[in-house]
């Protein structure tokens, strides 16, 4: 079922189920498993790229900023209901998106890749020997719809990239497939002598904050305070901090 249809219904169910935050308060929903942009510390708390980045933007508009951990495809729909303000982790802009919610941005580009066991090196080479495997992947996201493309591939799909990666760790999979900086500088540096990745991404895509098309006032001031963070060097602060290099 393609995202249009999955969620004609809460387009519908927004009108109603109206349970806005407070005026200076952002509620930003967020699947914390995507370390570094989001993900939870050892203390149970929140951190990464994307949080430092929301903070930062809602100081820029002298809010208080408030973060709620959900499965991914619960992310859509809570900025929907309003359930949440908006929702970050990695989401992608799409066209199809776009028919739904709203996007400040892009504030990243990425793409994705796949995290391949090591014992598949022979068998595993190019994207075209991905049909036929079994691919772990995050349901709602753009790595479900790409692996659903691979010819005779089986998906094995999670609500988080947590369990995404718990699965391959217990060889329920020959690879997964999620945005490549989450390989890059998460998984493989857990596991560097388990696994490889392609050399060239699968994929290019830019990450947007999600909004919805029913508040623009909530897009207005998200984007005018990561307009701000660009112009004041803030962004490039942040980026340096957990990519160790500047922004492109």
């Amino acid at each position: 079922m393609n995202i249009l249809k999955k969620f004609s219904l809460l387009l519908i169910c927004a009108i109603s189920t109206f349970s806005y935050a407070d005026e200076g308060k952002l509620v930003i929903g967020v699947e914390a498993s995507r370390e570094p942009f989001v993900y939870l510390n050892n203390q149970g708390k929140v951190e990464g790229f994307e949080v430092d980045l929301l903070t930062a933007i809602a100081k820029e508009n002298g809010m208080e900023i408030e973060f709620s951990d959900m499965p991914f495809d619960a992310l859509l729909p809570s900025v929907l209901t309003e359930v949440a303000d908006a929702a970050i982790s990695c989401i992608a802009i799409t066209e199809e998106r776009q028919l739904i919610v709203d996007f400040v941005g892009p504030y990243y580009e990425a793409g994705l890749n796949a995290m391949i066991r090591n014992d598949l090196k022979n068998t595993i080479k190019d994207s075209y020997d991905l049909n036929g495997k079994k691919i772990c992947v995050v349901t709602g996201t753009t790595c479900e719809e790409y692996a659903a493309s691979r010819e005779g591939s089986e998906l094995m799909k999670f609500s988080s990239e947590k369990e995404s990666f718990d699965a391959i760790e217990h060889n329920q999979c020959d690879l997964l497939i999620t945005d490549a900086p989450v390989i890059e500088y998460s998984y493989m540096k857990h596991s560097p002598d388990r696994y490889y990745k392609f050399n060239k991404n699968l994929t290019i895509e830019e990450f947007g904050i999600m909004t919805s098309k029913l508040r623009p006032e909530v897009k207005e001031k998200i984007a005018l305070g990561l307009k701000k963070l660009e112009q004041n060097g803030e962004y490039d602060k942040l980026y340096k901090k957990w990519f160790g290099s500047h922004s492109t």
